[in-house]
Formats: structure tokens, sequence, C-alpha cells
């Protein structure tokens, strides 16, 4: 009985530090926007202070697949997706309520398989579509433009950039032009056991309007195992603009649930 009740314990310590390397491992391979770690995150963020009067808001479920594909031996294809669902409340002075889809932009980038030392990166390009279900949501644009990132690796923290830039090639010919840069900056603080602090920011430059729009968001995640081959991501941080026109977004919560293949 006591060698049985032994056996147990050690199983259950085994299992236990199996699935903290595990989930460490996994949190690591999260933080990069380079890795083979498919997921699929799904992130809600409610921004307050929303528009020219400052009584608005806009709650945004954004799906965020991150998929990797082998292009042989040396590379792989990396494709990022956004795809948000949009709910304004009296964002626009001409309108009280908007519910639905927004604008896709899909990422596809190039990346060494096996990277020579920290440092990765990779190359690639973006697109937008118009798919957003009302004009309040969307620009009815379609754009394209060319995307980078770059990011260095250390066992406990990872930081680096990812930026893209769109511009308008067809579309609603009443609607204004897409001109914007997306640059979003990041660093990944990791503890141990699947669990993160993470800053970033998400600046976006308008070059329609010559304006910058710089929001930072600080949050703090956890890398779960929920069965013996399943793990998920749940995190949750706070949204601040910095620096951006008198419209944008002062403030807001973020939560993200990731699921893990």
């Amino acid at each position: 009985m006591l060698k049985t009740v032994l056996i147990l314990v050690g199983a259950l310590i085994f299992t236990d530090t199996v699935f903290a390397k595990n989930v460490d491992e996994l949190a690591k391979d999260f933080a990069s926007p380079h890795s083979r770690l498919d997921r699929f995150p799904i992130q809600i963020t409610n921004n307050y202070r929303v528009g020219p009067l400052e009584n608005g808001s806009v709650l945004e479920m954004a799906l965020r697949p991150h998929l990797s594909l082998d292009m042989g031996t040396d590379w792989n294809l990396v494709s990022r997706s956004f795809l948000p669902v949009l709910y304004h409340e009296k964002a626009f002075p001409s309108s009280d309520y908007e519910f639905g889809l927004g604008d896709l932009v899909q990422t596809f980038l190039l990346t060494p398989a096996k990277p020579n030392s920290q440092w990765s990166w990779a190359a690639g390009a973006a697109f937008e579509a118009p798919t957003a279900t009302d004009t309040f949501l969307g620009a009815g644009k379609w754009a394209a433009g060319p995307a980078v990132s770059v990011a260095y690796e250390e066992f406990q923290y990872t930081f680096g950039i990812l930026a893209h830039y769109l511009w308008s090639f067809a579309g609603e010919e009443d609607r204004s032009d897409i001109s914007l840069a997306s640059v979003q900056p990041f660093y990944n603080y990791r503890f141990g056991d699947g669990r993160a602090v993470n800053l970033m920011f998400e600046s976006v430059y308008n070059g329609e309007q010559e304006e910058w729009t710089h929001p930072a968001i600080l949050s703090y995640s956890h890398i779960f195992s929920y069965s013996q081959t399943d793990e998920a991501e749940l995190g949750a941080g706070f949204k601040y603009l910095v620096s951006g026109p008198e419209e944008a977004s002062e403030w807001g919560f973020r939560v993200q649930f990731s699921f893990i293949f």
C-alpha cells in the first residue's frame, strides 16, 4: 500500500513538472511573432471616452489566429489575421449605436525556420479587405503594403517590433483613401509556470491626416494546462492613450483567451 501511494505521489509530482516545463516553453513560443506555435486568440477590448465629445465607447472583440506553415526546410510562412466584431456607442456624432464586423487585416510573413542567433526576423505583406457590415465600422477600401517584424529572445524575456504600411488601391470612391502605418513594439517578461507580464504599443500613423496615435497596453497573461494534452492562454490588461487625436479612446480594458494547438 505504501509503495502504491509513493508511486502515485511521484507520478503527480512528475506530471506537474512536465506540465510546468511545457507551459514555460509555450509561454516563450507564444511571445514570439515568428514561432511555429499555432494559436487562436480571442481579444476583447473595451475603449472609453471615444469621439469628439469624449462620451462614446467602443467594444471590440478581435479574432486573431496565428498559423505557421512549413515552406521546406529553410523557411516558414506565418499567417496573422485580425478580424474585429465591433459595438460602437456614441462614438460618432451622426450615429448612436452600431454593431457588426469591421475590416479584415491579414498579414503573411516569411521567416527563417532555424534562426542562427537569438534574433529572428520576418518580412512579407499585409492586406486589408472591406469586410465591415456598416459604413461606420470600416474604411470601405482594399489596401495592401509591406510588413516586417524583428524579435530578440532570451530564456525569460522577448522583445521586438511588428510593423506594416497599408495603401488603398480600390474600393468605394466616396470614401477616404487609406495611408496607415501600424507600429507595435513589445516586451514580454516571463516569471515561470506560464506567467508573463507584457508591455506593448499599438501605434498608428494616419498618412492622410498626418497624425500619430500611441496607445500603450500593460497586461498579465498565464498559459495553463487543462488536460494532459491541451493548453490555453488567459490574459488581462489596461490600455492608456499616451498621445493621439482628441477623438481617440483615452483608456480601456482588455481580456484575451487563446486556444493553443
